[in-house]
């Protein structure tokens, strides 16, 4: 425990008790051969200039700051604590340019936010540009104390060196977009094509390239995905997921249905929870001028569907789905509302935005799913997914969108999914008076994981499954490239860290800590270690004062924040193990990767007998080439390895492996993984009869034999791969003497 819990005056501020030593820490600089010398340049200087001692968090590889906490005085710029906090900002990035990236602010830096909290604090934010067109994702925010007399908090994602030929695109948006088309056949645009500077997402700097994005979406599959095309070459740089999701990935044929990951409260609504739904937060009359419109799209896919309610009620006859997700819609905006006076998810003028949300959703393909879609700015829940926790885990998302806009890859993902999964059960439990750790425990056993549940906050380890971890430490971290890194996966172990502080201070105190560190402090590409030093300072600035002689006194709530995180493995010197995705990789479990709908299902072993026995390709295959040669020859399963070689059969490998050990790039697509030594990278291929489930999966209650009946069946009868095909899938196949 930090000293500051058993001594409340100090004569510095409290940052001393959060340094691992009385100098400096350097987490992220990795380079090898960096002399102390060369480490230390970056404290050194910003130490000189605070009256307290600093905390920097460098970026990995390069000698610059990410973040950086102390207290620089206003004064030592030349400016008075009331000059404009733009001016101030501008001013103090350009005094330290080296540090922080920009060497000229006023061209490279346009400004995109100036506000002022309730506390009276200032936080300006930028946007980094590049001759007038934006770098994507690559904020620098500076932060100032109550009397704007001290900058206290500074983070910088700016890029580097941008330096391009030109800024005119050598090809058309309409040929980006049939490139990104290329990607995802029949993708249906969803906004004009955006030109930028894109150097990568999550954190990782690339090459800064001059690209088109073209988001994509199919009628047939949940939410779309956003697509970087090189503006010179017309190639696919990189792309990401539009939506966030309920269901983290399909599972793996191996594991039943219960295994598969979900998040917290999907399922059928229960008699407990509809009582406690009817009980509304006690809000002023004038909240209500927020607005929310409510659809049911009748099983359909067609969106947003028929509108059916709003915040006054809903019409006669609507079912009870629907009615159920406008009630917790109302609930969650006014929790929000309540306990941090956001209006809305964007916080917006006026009522802010109105909640659109639709129930009853079903995709073509028939999968079960809920999420919010940044673009069209929807919630979308399936049958039985619209309770409590789930919908207040999907606007918890769209908080995030309008402030941290954390990307979705990564660390940063990781904190995204994490932030939703904290809000989601807080909400909840906030409704039922009662910390309620554990999420979706009512559901049906077939969806639950060995803890009774689907998450644990308080325990993430206790519900992972066989291929599915699901860690709560830093030592366990998932190095992964599979589902974006993980975002789901790795969510745990900051939510772990909220569970220890809301464990010694409450879960209100916790909550209003990690909120203001996520609305305020964190960014696009902000990592582990700077939520820690976010909720730091949240802390701080939440439950700590001085007076004018500099005398600092914080309450009970300031010394846990470090020790939860530190208990997680977060100490201000964690690096996440470097990690390698090839594009194709990063969108593995993502529909519509694959212009024929084949489904990434991880890296299974091989060995000389050959799990998929039959021999596409010797070299030179690709994901689509090996996918579609697998489809066209009647094979649900193709396998990539060595590089290049593509085998296809009706079974997996001998068992699942970790996705790094499926990391050789395709030698004729580097873009994409082909496996490794004797390493197969799987991926289920629908037949040509359109039948879009995993007969595997859907006939596990078979022999072992049994998969080429099912398949067999299937092809040639494309009416039973409708909604539950496999029930006359299955049963037609224990008819054959060879299923049985």
């Amino acid at each position: 425990m930090s000293f500051l819990s058993s001594y409340r005056h100090v004569l510095i501020l409290p940052f001393l008790a959060v340094l691992p030593s009385a100098c400096a820490v350097d987490a992220g600089d990795d380079t090898a051969g960096s002399s102390a010398k060369e480490r230390e340049d970056i404290t050194v200087r910003l130490q000189r200039e605070s009256r307290t001692p600093v905390e920097v968090l460098k970026h990995t590889g390069r000698e610059s700051a990410r973040v950086a906490s102390g207290m620089f005085p206003v004064a030592a710029l030349g400016l008075r604590a009331t000059a404009l906090a733009e001016d101030k900002a501008r001013t103090f990035l350009e005094r330290h340019g080296e540090v922080f990236g920009p060497r000229d602010v006023q061209s490279e830096l346009a400004l995109r936010a100036d506000e002022t909290d309730e506390l009276g604090m200032h936080h300006v934010s930028f946007g980094q540009v590049y001759e007038g067109i934006e770098v994507y994702n690559s904020p620098v925010k500076v932060h100032f104390s109550a009397d704007g007399a001290h900058v206290s908090y500074i983070s910088s994602d700016f890029v580097p060196g941008v330096r391009l030929s030109t800024t005119t695109p050598r090809i058309h948006e309409d040929r980006a977009v049939a490139a990104a088309r290329g990607a995802m056949r029949s993708g249906e645009l969803l906004a004009p094509p955006t030109l930028v500077i894109y150097a990568g997402s999550g954190g990782e700097v690339v090459s800064p390239r001059l690209a088109w994005v073209v988001d994509l979406a199919r009628a047939e599959t949940f939410g779309g995905v956003r697509y970087f095309v090189d503006a010179e070459s017309a190639s696919v740089l990189d792309e990401t997921s539009l939506s966030r999701s309920l269901v983290a990935r399909p599972p793996t044929d191996d594991a039943p249905t219960s295994q598969r990951q979900v998040h917290p409260g999907a399922g059928q609504v229960g008699v407990q929870e509809a009582a406690q739904q009817a009980a509304q937060p006690n809000v002023p009359a004038f909240f209500f001028s927020m607005t929310q419109k409510t659809h049911d799209a009748g099983g359909g896919a067609g969106l947003p569907g028929e509108p059916k309610c709003d915040r006054r009620g809903c019409m006669g006859g609507t079912d009870q789905e629907t009615v159920n997700l406008n009630r917790n819609v109302t609930i969650a905006m006014d929790t929000i509302y309540r306990d941090f006076r956001r209006v809305s998810y964007n916080h917006g003028w006026f009522g802010g935005a109105t909640v659109i949300s639709t129930a009853n959703y079903r995709p073509p393909n028939g999968d079960v799913d809920a999420f919010w879609d940044p673009r069209t700015k929807r919630f979308v829940f399936s049958k039985g997914l619209a309770t409590l926790d789930v919908v207040g885990h999907e606007y918890a998302h769209a908080v995030t969108q309008y402030s941290a806009n954390l990307n979705y890859r990564g660390e940063s993902g990781a904190l995204n999914e994490s932030f939703s999964d904290i809000f989601g059960s807080y909400i909840n439990s906030q409704n039922r008076n009662q910390d309620i750790w554990k999420l979706g425990v009512g559901l049906p056993g077939d969806m639950l994981a060995p803890c009774g549940a689907l998450r644990d906050i308080s325990n993430p380890v206790s519900c992972a499954t066989p291929g599915n971890p699901s860690p709560g430490t830093t030592a366990n971290w998932e190095n992964t490239c599979r589902e974006y890194e993980g975002v789901h996966i790795n969510s745990g172990i900051v939510s772990r860290a909220y569970f220890n502080v809301a464990d010694s201070i409450g879960r209100v105190k916790a909550a209003k800590i990690f909120y203001r560190a996520l609305t305020y402090y964190l960014s696009s590409n902000s990592k582990l270690e700077d939520a820690r030093r976010a909720a730091i300072s949240s802390a701080y600035d939440l439950h700590c004062t001085a007076d004018i002689n500099g005398f600092v006194s914080c309450g009970r709530e300031f010394g846990p924040v470090n020790a939860g995180f530190a208990a997680v493995g977060l100490d201000g010197r964690w690096v996440k193990p470097a990690l390698n995705c090839p594009a194709q990789a990063r969108q593995a479990g993502v529909a519509g990767m694959v212009p024929n709908l084949a489904e990434y299902k991880g890296c299974y072993t091989d060995s000389q007998n050959r799990s998929l026995p039959t021999v596409l390709a010797w070299s030179g295959a690709t994901v689509e080439s090996c996918t579609n040669a697998a489809q066209k020859a009647g094979y649900p399963y193709a396998g990539l390895q060595y590089g290049g070689q593509c085998f296809a059969g009706y079974s997996l490998g001998a068992s699942k492996a970790s996705d790094t050990e499926c990391s050789t790039a395709c030698s004729a697509n580097t873009g994409e993984m082909c496996g490794g030594t004797w390493r197969n990278s799987i991926w289920y291929v629908p037949s040509a009869s359109a039948c879009t489930h995993d007969p595997l999966t859907e006939g596990a209650a078979l022999k072992a034999g049994c998969s080429s009946c099912v398949t067999s069946v299937c092809s040639s009868d494309s009416s039973c791969c409708t909604n539950s095909w496999n029930a006359k899938c299955v049963a037609a196949a224990r008819t054959n003497s060879s299923c049985r």
